[in-house]
């Protein structure tokens, strides 16, 4: 079952809210729970994971945090009667909303029909990607799925920088509105658009859960009609060939004359391509138009070194194929077509003499 959010009235969403940052529900909460060192973005980047070693340290653990995040952050399954130490409006609020659901064969217990991921202090509702039952794991397809924030987000989010006078942010792809939420809940404009209406949907939702003022549409960057354009757009997208599509024909009407647009991606390196400045350029159809600063993410799970590419493997916790048994075909793959490595970018755009 999934959560209907457009039925969930606007004033639950800020209760809900409330009410979670009232149980003191964050990620840095969960790793003193269980007990971790490891940092709290490690946790955020691999929740299924941490769900399927340590969500059993938190079952005799009292108070409501741990329900919430056995429920909410491990998406896992709790007795029924375990919604008794959340406090009658909580647990009323969470039946309400249908957040909270029996599990059909099994009326004893719950369990979540969302995740709830917390960031900088910020709640994010998105589909779950997986579910904990206690004895097995169910990995969900993630097709027409909204997505938690996850390491993509993490690593835009950590490079976004707008303009000093920047008052409006337009959020391209925004998915569950993660980046405009955390980034720009200030300005005086925050917008964003995403093709997909279950991703709509819960960015909308997530603006109230948080108590900030967005509009979020359906809509797609070759359609979207922007009444004015923006001082800061960013956009997360994992295909190069959609990034660079985006910037060649949708940026220049989005994006305010002195403005600043910060574009996530994942691009692969030729061997006869002096460096990742050169690899941009050569993408760009109008590099006279655009100032470009182009940033490599080291270490991340969306890279594979030259190193590694030419002992024929992949770096532990690689997030660049979807199961450990397809390693070895993609690295084959990238060795035939003659790339040199692979790289999570982030592009700092603006326009040439702004």
């Amino acid at each position: 079952m999934q959560l209907d959010v457009d039925a969930v009235q606007t004033g639950d969403w800020a209760r809900l809210g409330a009410a979670l940052h009232g149980a003191g529900y964050t990620t840095e909460g969960l790793r003193a729970a269980i007990g971790l060192s490891d940092p709290v973005e490690e946790i955020l980047r691999n929740t299924g994971r941490y769900s399927f070693f340590y969500i059993d340290r938190l079952a005799g653990a009292d108070g409501p945090f741990a329900v919430l995040a056995r429920l909410f952050m491990l998406c896992g399954r709790v007795p029924a009667i375990d919604l008794d130490r959340l406090g009658d409006a909580l647990a009323e609020l969470l039946r309400r909303t249908g957040l909270v659901v029996a599990v059909p064969d099994d009326p004893a217990s719950v369990r979540a029909t969302a995740a709830i991921t917390e960031v900088r202090g910020r709640l994010f509702l998105s589909d779950p990607l997986f579910e904990n039952t206690g004895g097995g794991f169910i990995v969900h397809d993630t097709t027409g799925r909204c997505m938690p924030p996850h390491a993509s987000s993490l690593e835009l989010l950590g490079r976004l920088r707008g303009p000093d006078s920047a008052t409006s942010f337009l959020d391209v792809g925004c998915g569950s509105g993660c980046q405009s939420l955390l980034f720009a809940a200030g300005h005086e404009r925050v917008t964003g658009f995403d093709p997909g209406v279950r991703q709509v949907s819960f960015a909308r939702a997530n603006a109230r859960l948080n108590g900030v003022e967005a509009t979020y549409v359906v809509d797609r960057w070759e359609t979207f009609p922007p009444a004015e354009p923006f001082d800061h757009v960013a956009f997360n997208t994992p295909s190069a060939e959609t990034a660079f599509g985006f910037v060649n024909a949708g940026l220049d009407k989005l994006l305010a004359p002195s403005g600043v647009a910060q574009v996530w991606l994942v691009s692969e390196l030729m061997d006869d391509e002096r460096g990742w400045p050169e690899h941009v350029a050569r993408r760009l159809e109008r590099p006279g138009d655009w100032e470009v600063a182009t940033h490599v993410h080291a270490g991340s799970p969306f890279s594979l070194p030259a190193r590694y590419l030419g002992e024929g493997r992949m770096p532990a916790g690689t997030l660049l194929v979807d199961h450990p048994s397809k390693a070895r075909a993609y690295v084959a793959d990238l060795r035939r077509r003659r790339v040199a490595e692979v790289a999570s970018l982030t592009l700092t755009i603006s326009r040439r003499g702004s």
